[in-house]
């Protein structure tokens, strides 16, 4: 088990009509957080139709505080759009395979 405390953003919809004009911001605001690692993982949760039905993101910070400041400042969040709940999350399973090559840097990530 790792050491590092993760929080997890579930995104609730609770005004579906205010989710388009916003996505944008929102993706910038998450690649900016993922640049800054503070995310660890993020992304949308669609239904069979592919249709949103909300979203999580696994923040990488120290407290459950730390993690609802970030919260508050994503765009869907700040809109209306969404409602988010957080949680602490403890890592426990799981795996990445990567492959580098130096002679033409490529990078492969398995089962991603």
């Amino acid at each position: 088990m790792l050491k590092r405390p993760y929080f997890v953003m579930l995104r609730e919809i609770v005004a579906p009509d205010r989710l388009r004009a916003h996505v944008a911001d929102h993706l910038r605001w998450a690649i900016a957080l993922e640049e800054a690692g503070k995310i660890f993982v993020s992304g949308p949760f669609v239904g069979d139709d592919g249709k949103p039905q909300g979203g999580m993101t696994v923040f990488r910070v120290d407290t459950r505080a730390a993690a609802a400041r970030l919260a508050m400042t994503d765009p869907l969040v700040r809109a209306g759009a969404v409602l988010p709940h957080i949680h602490r999350w403890i890592l426990m399973e799981g795996s990445v395979a990567a492959e580098i090559r130096f002679s033409n840097q490529s990078v492969r990530f398995d089962d991603v």
